[in-house]
């Protein structure tokens, strides 16, 4: 096995934004185009322009490989999107460091916005993914539980909504 160099840094630049714009867009998974490119260039990227998303990636060699972004509501952070796409990263652990990175971002944009006490012992994040699907599945083995599902994006596509709740 070769050396993997990567950079994980928060999304903070124009250029950066336009990446991760590109890399959403590259791969939408089962998700319904129609929506979701609006979604992502109407209401995602600008949410992460004005600090109202936080975004988190990696790179390698120059290239974005995996992505995180949390959105506050209320005092729960929302995991918006969570991939790692390249196939040279299976079963090397960047999907379970990535998914360890979430609460310390999650607290950081709860903090900002006020929507936690600064001295909060713990932290709820929430996110939606596949029911039955790997994700649904790799976000169990990293502790999330199945907190209620239905068709959230697609009629007889059903999706589970996973919580956990992180010590801080």
């Amino acid at each position: 096995m070769g050396r993997f160099e990567l950079r994980f840094d928060s999304i903070e630049t124009n250029k950066e934004a336009r990446q991760i714009q590109d890399f959403l867009l590259q791969h939408p998974g089962e998700y319904d185009l129609a929506t979701y490119i609006p979604w992502v260039v109407d209401t995602c990227i600008p949410e992460i322009k004005s600090g109202e998303r936080r975004a988190f990636a990696w790179w390698r060699a120059g290239e974005l490989v995996a992505d995180a972004i949390i959105k506050a509501e209320d005092d729960i952070a929302k995991l918006r999107h969570f991939r790692v796409e390249t196939p040279d990263f299976a079963h090397r652990g960047l999907g379970a460091f990535a998914i360890r990175q979430v609460p310390h971002v999650a607290f950081e944009l709860l903090s900002e916005q006020r929507r936690i006490s600064p001295d909060a012992t713990d932290i709820r994040v929430q996110l939606d993914t596949k029911l039955g699907g790997s994700a649904a599945r790799f976000f169990a083995y990293h502790g999330f539980q199945a907190v209620d599902q239905g068709d959230l994006y697609r009629s007889g596509n059903p999706d589970v909504i996973m919580e956990r709740t992180y010590q801080i």
